[in-house]
């Protein structure tokens, strides 16, 4: 028993860490985050830090960092180190169900004052935002992606991770009652896409049901919606973003009855 909570204690306390995808990839933008848990007797501790190095000759006007946490978490804290000395910082949330069910999304935005000189991260600086939350062990988790937006004065560069995944199981909540996601299947192509993007969905027993199909930015806001009678067991979703959409990285939810799907779509133009 001893030697099966030294394993888990040693597992647990080791840092993990990833790289986060770029869009646009440009070269000047670097983003990661280190992943570290501290063990407790019924809980644990999440900290995550998300670095953002601007490669850029010119600094980053303002960043949005936007997180997903399971509704069962608690955020207990969170600091940021910029190269503003006196940044204007709001947050808002926690938001139901945002983008990704069974969540909850925390939202902030960092900016410099009008008044001041200098940027948020000034060029060969970085952004260090790093939050820690609380939960109940599990054998295993899943975090939803996390996704930051730096503004500059003539673009933005958008950072968004895979979900990240700890322990050698997944851990998801509950579904909801009647809500069998593993009946529906969608297979985005091409997934970037430049133009317009096909969605093709599967499932048993779901001719004749109603569709809504929805897609949102990555601050939740839906871009684009539509609805239809299924007629096939199998069918296909065409979407082409109209020249007001900007490249970057977009959420999806497909429902059908019941029963429904998210994804993520990456647009470059």
């Amino acid at each position: 028993m001893l030697i099966n909570l030294f394993l888990y204690l040693l597992f647990m306390t080791s840092p993990v860490s990833g790289k986060d995808y770029i869009f646009p990839d440009d070269g000047t933008v670097q983003s990661d985050y280190v992943l570290l848990i501290s063990p407790g007797i019924s809980t644990d501790t999440i900290t995550i830090t998300h670095n953002v190095i601007n490669y850029n000759a010119i600094g980053v006007d303002s960043i949005t960092i936007l997180i997903n946490l399971p509704r069962t978490a608690e955020l207990l804290d969170y600091y940021y180190d910029v190269s503003a000395a006196n940044p204007l910082v709001s947050r808002q949330g926690p938001l139901e169900n945002h983008i990704v069910p069974n969540s909850v999304a925390y939202l902030w935005i960092i900016k410099t004052d009008r008044s001041s000189l200098g940027s948020v991260v000034d060029p060969l600086d970085h952004l260090k935002f790093t939050y820690r939350f609380l939960m109940s062990r599990t054998t295993g988790m899943e975090l939803a992606p996390h996704a930051a937006i730096a503004h500059f004065p003539d673009k933005a560069i958008y950072t968004v991770s895979d979900s990240i995944i700890i322990g050698e199981e997944y851990f998801h909540e509950a579904p909801e009652a009647g809500n069998d996601s593993a009946r529906l299947s969608v297979l985005p192509s091409p997934n970037p896409f430049n133009s317009s993007v096909r969605l093709k969905y599967a499932g048993d027993g779901i001719k004749g049901q109603k569709l809504d199909f929805r897609v949102f930015d990555i601050l939740g806001r839906t871009i684009y919606s539509m609805n239809s009678a299924v007629d096939s067991d199998r069918g296909e979703i065409v979407w082409s973003p109209g020249v007001d959409i900007a490249t970057g990285v977009y959420f999806y939810r497909l429902t059908i009855s019941n029963n429904h799907v998210d994804g993520k779509l990456m647009l470059l133009k």
